[in-house]
């Protein structure tokens, strides 16, 4: 039986694998606080560049 995740961070571990420590720390950081399901985390700040694909700007 698979334990269940217990947070979005964990999960996120677990999808990319290897690849999470090709992130830059300071996203590892962010993703690894581990918020409960449902809870999200809410930072501050300004957002420097946006992009999203054909889809994403067509859902807008």
């Amino acid at each position: 039986m698979t334990k269940p995740l217990k947070s979005e961070g964990e999960l996120f571990k677990k999808i990319m694998g290897k690849e999470w420590l090709n992130l830059h720390p300071d996203i590892q950081k962010r993703f690894s606080k581990n918020p409960e399901l449902g809870h999200p985390l809410k930072y501050t700040g300004t957002l420097e560049e946006l992009s999203c694909s054909f889809w994403g700007e067509i859902l807008d």
